[in-house]
């Protein structure tokens, strides 16, 4: 049984990042909670450790879209991902789900806590029953 879920962040915006981590945070779960403000650090990171769950977000100059995402992938080919922004168009949502992403979140938006509380529960329930 997984004692801990490993949540990989990767925001170039301390305030964002701070406002996600007291969002999300789960009473019954216990969070390892990285932080990293650079995809390139995200990268690096990535190739010596294994997180359970990436949120980035998408929007980090100079990288843009799928581009971040094709690079997370680059290393971490079946970690969920779900990407955050200010906003998207449909058309590039259909696209980051093509490429991988779980769910595209807004930032700020009253339904993101609720979508990554379902996320982190489906993610510990297929841990524990192996699905």
């Amino acid at each position: 049984m997984m004692s801990s879920l490993t949540i990989l962040l990767i925001e170039d915006d301390t305030v964002d990042a701070m406002l996600f981590w007291r969002r999300i945070v789960p009473k019954d779960i216990k969070l390892v909670q990285i932080h990293l403000t650079t995809l390139d650090d995200a990268v690096a990171w990535l190739t010596q450790h294994r997180a359970d769950l990436i949120v980035t977000d998408l929007h980090m100059a100079p990288y843009q879209g799928i581009e971040i995402i094709d690079k997370i992938r680059s290393v971490s080919e079946t970690t969920p991902i779900i990407s955050r922004s200010g906003s998207v168009s449909l058309q590039t949502r259909m696209t980051l789900r093509d490429a991988g992403v779980r769910t595209h979140l807004q930032k700020g938006d009253d339904d993101e806590a609720v979508v990554l509380r379902d996320v982190i529960e489906q993610l510990m329930r297929d841990t524990v029953y192996g699905v």
